[in-house]
């Protein structure tokens, strides 16, 4: 299967990362699987999620939006690398089941604002304690970085403060329905805060030829977008640009698949849960692999498909997140960063 030129895509993400896929050493895709998963997805009803949910603010409004861009500033790494134990925290409700992971997140900020939290205030977030994010995100261990998301998050609210007149929302509002329209679309908006900024300085390429993923940023846009894909409140014409997320989930539904597979010694990283260094060789395959292997099973299942019923990232990224997560034997990578 050809791999497309990318150049002229306003998301960067596919172009800067096409040359780890090209020849690549520890991650390859495999075109058959991609053909042989594309013929078992185009029969099924792949749908975007919408968000809702007890970890989810209830009401459509700009709340919500709100909601999800504060939590996707700090959506990652919910592992303790040293034991591998994953951050939980009880659900909502009188014998509701633990929520792990990001859900787990979710849950902590959502039980904050319906407790009357203003965990969407700028200027509260520009003052929060690691003291009072503990608090915020009780769980069975110590959220994994807290330190380093209580200063994300001081970092946001000074800036959505000084920049957008301490409202979360007017990023969207000034956005004009536009992911990406020149720097004011809003993942191009979100980039421009420097937690945002998901791309790497490596392998000796200058700053115009850095790889660039934008997992959180475009994670945000795709979130809000499902969660008001019912709703005129908030409305983006070109979501079909988006990649997929290049996380901890995606890599490990492809590789389940069997679209992707890893070197032998990066296998047993993977499946010794071996922590495998940001920015490495292999972890920057990994995540080109991810969003590069997803973006062909889209190409693949659109030309089975018929013109009204073509499907984009956010159809992708949601069925391989519950491939790799209804396979019990499938293992993610782990990697000590705070870009997913």
């Amino acid at each position: 299967m050809a791999v497309n030129n990318f150049e002229e895509s306003p998301n960067p993400v596919l172009a800067s990362t096409e040359y780890l896929v090209k020849d690549p050493e520890h991650v390859k895709i495999d075109d058959d699987a991609i053909v042989r998963v594309a013929s078992q997805y185009a029969s099924e009803r792949l749908v975007i999620p919408d968000w809702r949910g007890p970890m989810f603010p209830e009401a459509d409004n700009e709340d919500a939006a709100r909601f999800l861009i504060v939590g996707n500033s700090i959506n990652f790494c919910y592992n303790n690398l040293a034991t591998n134990q994953k951050f939980a925290t009880e659900g909502f409700g009188e014998g509701s089941r633990p929520m792990a992971g990001a859900f787990g997140m979710w849950t902590c900020l959502n039980r904050a604002l319906q407790a009357g939290t203003p965990i969407l205030d700028p200027d509260y977030l520009a003052d929060l304690s690691v003291k009072e994010a503990a608090k915020i995100f009780k769980g069975n261990m110590r959220l994994p970085m807290l330190n380093e998301r209580v200063v994300i998050l001081n970092a946001l609210g000074d800036y959505v403060s000084g920049v957008y007149s301490g409202d979360f929302f007017e990023m969207v509002a000034l956005s004009d329905g536009r992911l990406y329209n020149c720097g004011k679309g809003f993942v191009e908006r979100l980039t421009q805060i420097e937690s945002f900024d998901d791309s790497y300085p490596v392998d000796g390429r200058n700053e115009a030829q850095r790889p660039i993923f934008d997992k959180r940023a475009q994670l945000a846009a795709g979130m809000i977008a499902g969660r008001f894909q019912n709703s005129s409140l908030v409305r983006f014409s070109d979501v079909d640009l988006l990649t997929v997320f290049a996380d901890y989930e995606v890599p490990k539904g492809l590789r389940a698949e069997g679209i992707i597979s890893y070197s032998s010694s990066l296998a047993e990283k993977v499946d010794s849960a071996v922590p495998i260094e940001e920015g490495s060789r292999e972890e920057l395959e990994i995540r080109a692999s991810t969003v590069h292997a997803a973006y062909r099973l889209a190409q693949a299942i659109n030309a089975l498909r018929g013109p009204a019923d073509q499907v984009n990232a956010l159809h992708i990224d949601y069925r391989i997140f519950m491939a790799g997560k209804t396979n019990k034997d499938a293992k993610h990578h782990l990697t000590k960063t705070i870009r997913y």
